[in-house]
């Protein structure tokens, strides 16, 4: 192509060829500067669907602009080629350097913090390399390193099922797909393990293929070799590198980096790029003192029961000698102490806002155990080795939080505020409310708290009384919630989270500072949630669960710096805001660690034997799937950028559409019986209600029901006149609502207990639900519309009910599998046969999915002959959200002014 034009670039001679095409040095003739060109090859530029994504990735990734990042200028297209512009980089690769021989210590510690800088620039706004190699590094003449290929996906070179490759770190990546699990993607001899496997990835994928490059650089050999890409990956898979070929001199803090790079579980590895630029810069700045020490933060594994308990002695040790050092004068601040501690045998409870708090004095941990449907808050001394139950009432605590004098604790359940004392006792109701949505005590002995998920803040005195409303939700701006608040030090302000509509999750909502005595609103901070007020003067908050700081003037109610991380990988939730963390007025910091995005699937077909078929491939995070009443048509609730949409995909053409659009959470869809419509529960005014859209998406979106508290739509009668919903109002309960007349809504059944997934028969007689009246989940049928006995249906446990199109059979989800009971409903009278398990396996869902409303999604649907089933398999990293751990760290708060360089008093 030497001496052709693309657009203003005149190619001048070739320099190389990459995983995706031939580049070029070129020349920019409108800037005049020289560049490079890589022109994408003719087959892969005329797949529209791969050029889409090639194309969202390049211009996502030209935002980098970074000293170590290979800066991207364009995309350019001309006479049927595309072609990725790029800066030049003139010099070396490090591949070329390495074979050369290894690389001396210092040299290549000064490479490995280049290279890390680049990484933790990169991570830090979301960008994942996923192919880092030393062919993927260049070094200048003057010692600048620059990552080239950042997030670009490879496109497959050939593959061979014998043959070998005379170069496996050069060997092509194994599939395009940039993100998506079940795929590989990556340098075979680079792979991280999870890559290796197909699994999903993130930044820790980058951290393990940093120490390959690293521990390459120091002993000039390669860490995974073999024959063919396959004994490569197994290599990856099963062996730990040969620690004795580093050199003699390498410090031990490399050592130690290297080794955490180089964990295999993925949990247990480096959490940070941050963390290892730390520690390479330590000891390029202090050989002889940083040589001698690293800490990097660790996570727990299974332990006898005597080392379980012993990190609480360790806590406790450490807290007395830390109150007895604090008693002397000039002492520098203590380094922080971390411990991952095992809590209960019982989960940690991550559902909303933080399960884990630490009393105000700090000598004491309260955190929620159990699930979604038995769960109780359990408060445990540090210088104790088991907790004791401070509540367990029903409904389920969640929400915790202290009196300021520590003599109280305060919580929420999904219909009141309640406080009972430290020592123990009954509890205390002080109001009411609708899945409050946060609370904080404050010094004048009132709560100020959010009632419900669309609602502003309210306040309530301590001793309990009538809530009085605090805010106001801006609806010129489309503030649909005001949540998470905290009373900031002295009382005369509060901290809490807002958020719009239009906006997304809540890594896009907005930390504010409301002024009590008059009311004045103050930005604090835009992309975050769940803002808190440090003693070390300090805001910090969460984003993509990543904890972070900022300096804050408490006098001002000012920000006075820039955000920094603080700490990785904190349980957090998106969808909803809250964060799994809290620390005490002297400086301890306590939070579960962990990833709590939802896990991704695929959908499938399953046959009566439980054999599993693909339906949809594309994995994603689906729920409540829904076949149309004629079987050609699949809708699902879909989880996409942190918010609840409604898809329709259709099953012969195996194609996608988007039903809703806007940025409100729309769920539990359900199918008219004609299949024109699809009737839904969207937030998208204010608490859930029904909506009904036509499926094929034409038309206007109609408001069936107008109610303050939410509702769920799970049931619509064969002749079209009547759906059945949840409304939670005082309780969980059954309601009805015409199609027909004044459409005015009628409750169809109430009682103490849940009532959830109403569904009717086919001929319209019967109205199937399930409850938890007994203590568990079972299903029940009542005859519609009257309200006459009930027959229970399932024995041992049950719920998310459906028909069989003909009306003779009734299936429900167990823990274990799939059931269904014999049903016969000739005459005026009822009868069902004993449920038997129609089959068994690893599919998503079960009893113990059900939500605090029991309107959880539902998980499978079945075919109109009752052969097949719509289901997800159950995802492989289930159990990493179960949090049984909560990492301790004491000295925090000078942990975080070290951090800001003293920059906050």
């Amino acid at each position: 192509m030497k001496g052709q034009t693309i657009e203003h670039y005149r190619i001048t001679e070739k320099i190389g060829q990459g995983g995706m095409g031939e580049v070029y040095r070129a020349t920019d003739t409108k800037l005049n500067r020289e560049v490079a060109i890589k022109v994408i090859p003719e087959l892969f530029a005329k797949d529209p669907d791969r050029m889409a994504r090639f194309s969202r990735e390049a211009q996502v990734l030209a935002s980098l602009n970074h000293p170590n990042i290979a800066a991207i200028h364009g995309l350019e297209k001309s006479e049927g080629k595309l072609a990725l512009v790029m800066e030049l980089v003139d010099g070396e690769t490090l591949a070329e350097r390495i074979k050369r021989g290894p690389i001396p210590v210092q040299e290549a510690l000064k490479i490995a913090k280049q290279i890390a800088e680049a990484l933790e620039e990169a991570h830090e706004h979301g960008f994942i390399h996923r192919d880092l190699k030393p062919a993927n590094v260049k070094i200048t003449s003057n010692g600048t390193v620059k990552v080239l290929d950042f997030g670009l996906a490879k496109a497959l070179e050939g593959e061979s099922s014998s043959g070998s490759s005379p170069d496996l770190s050069q060997s092509p990546t194994l599939s395009a797909a940039a993100t998506a699990a079940g795929v590989i993607l990556g340098t075979a001899a680079y792979m991280s393990p999870e890559q290796a496997r197909g699994q999903k990835v993130d930044r820790r994928a980058d951290i393990w293929s940093f120490g390959v490059v690293l521990y390459e650089m120091l002993t000039g050999k390669s860490v995974y070799s073999g024959e063919t890409i396959s004994d490569v990956l197994a290599k990856v898979l099963e062996r730990e590198p040969d620690w004795e070929l580093l050199p003699k001199n390498t410090p031990a803090s490399t050592h130690r980096l290297l080794r955490r790079c180089f964990e295999k579980n993925v949990r247990q590895r480096l959490q940070s790029m941050g963390d290892a630029r730390i520690v390479i810069d330590e000891y390029l700045s202090n050989p002889a003192a940083a040589s001698t020490a690293m800490a990097v933060p660790g996570a727990a594994s299974a332990q006898p029961v005597w080392l379980r308990y012993l990190p609480w002695a360790l806590f406790a040790a450490a807290a007395v000698v830390a109150i007895l050092f604090a008693a002397l004068p000039g002492d520098a601040p203590e380094p922080p102490l971390r411990l991952s501690v095992e809590v209960s045998d019982m989960p940690i409870w991550t559902g909303l806002g933080s399960s884990v708090i630490l009393s105000p004095d700090g000598t004491r941990l309260v955190y929620a155990v159990g699930d979604d449907n038995e769960r109780e808050l359990r408060i445990r001394s540090l210088d104790q080795l088991d907790g004791s139950t401070v509540a367990s009432v029903t409904p389920p605590p969640y929400h915790p939080f202290f009196s300021p004098d520590g003599q109280w604790i305060g919580y929420v359940t999904s219909s009141e505020m309640q406080k009972v004392p430290l020592s123990g006792g009954t509890p205390m109701t002080l109001c009411k409310l609708e899945r409050s949505r946060g609370a904080s005590w404050g010094p004048d002995d009132t709560i100020i708290f959010a009632p419900s998920p669309g609602s502003p803040l309210f306040r309530v005195p301590a001793a309990g009384g009538e809530p009085e409303p605090l805010t106001t939700l801006n609806e010129e701006k489309g503030e649909a919630t005001h949540r998470w608040p905290q009373v900031l030090p002295g009382g005369k302000a509060v901290l809490f989270t807002s958020h719009t509509q239009s906006a997304g999750g809540f890594d896009n909502a907005t930390i504010e500072v409301l002024v009590l005595e008059t009311g004045e609103r103050k930005i604090l901070r835009r992309g975050g949630s769940y803002g808190r007020y440090v003693p070390s003067g300090h805001v910090v908050y969460v984003n993509q669960a990543t904890l972070f700081a900022v300096p804050f003037d408490l006098g001002k109610l000012e920000v006075t710096g820039s955000p920094a991380p603080v700490v990785q990988e904190v349980s957090w939730d998106v969808a909803h805001g809250g964060a799994q963390f809290g620390f005490s007025d002297t400086g301890r910091l306590a939070y579960v660690g962990g990833d709590d995005t939802l896990p991704e699937y695929p959908v499938v077909w399953v046959d009566a034997q439980g054999r599993a078929a693909p339906l949809w491939q594309e994995r994603g995070s689906y729920a409540n799937p829904r076949l149309s009443p004629d079987g050609t048509l699949l809708s699902l609730t879909v989880l996409r950028d942190g918010n609840w949409d409604i898809w329709v995909y259709d099953l012969e053409r195996e194609v996608s559409t988007r039903l809703t659009f806007d940025e409100a959470s729309d769920t539990e869809q359900i199918w008219s019986p004609d299949g024109e419509y699809l009737v839904f529960s969207s937030d998208r005014d204010g608490a859930d209600n029904l909506y009904r859209k036509r499926a094929d998406g034409s038309g206007e979106l109609e408001r069936l029901t107008e109610s303050p508290v939410a509702e769920w739509a799970t049931g619509w009668s064969s002749d079209g006149r009547f759906i059945t919903y949840i409304k939670s109002e005082n309780a969980f309960d059954l309601w009805v609502i015409p199609l027909e007349g004044d459409r005015k809504p009628e409750l169809f059944l109430s009682t103490p207990f849940v009532e959830a997934n109403g569904a009717f028969s086919p001929d319209g007689r019967w109205l199937a639900y399930g409850s938890n009246e007994s203590g568990r989940w079972e299903v029940y049928v009542r005859p519609f519309p009257s309200r006459g006995g009930k027959w229970q249906i399932s024995d041992g446990g049950g719920a998310y009910l459906r028909w069989s199109r003909d009306g003779r059979r009734l299936f429900f989800r167990t823990d274990e599998g799939l059931m269904a009971a014999s049903v016969d409903t000739a005459g005026d009278t009822f009868r069902a046969g004993k449920p038997q398990v129609v089959f068994q396996g690893a599919f998503r869902g079960g009893t113990g999915g059900i939500g605090l409303a029991g309107n959880s999604f539902a998980d499978y649907d079945v075919t109109a002959d009752g052969r097949r089933f719509v289901m997800f398999p159950a995802p492989e990293d289930s159990g990493q959200r179960n949090h049984p751990h909560v990492t301790l760290v004491t000295h925090w708060f000078d942990d975080l002014r070290r951090t800001f360089s003293g920059s906050a008093n």
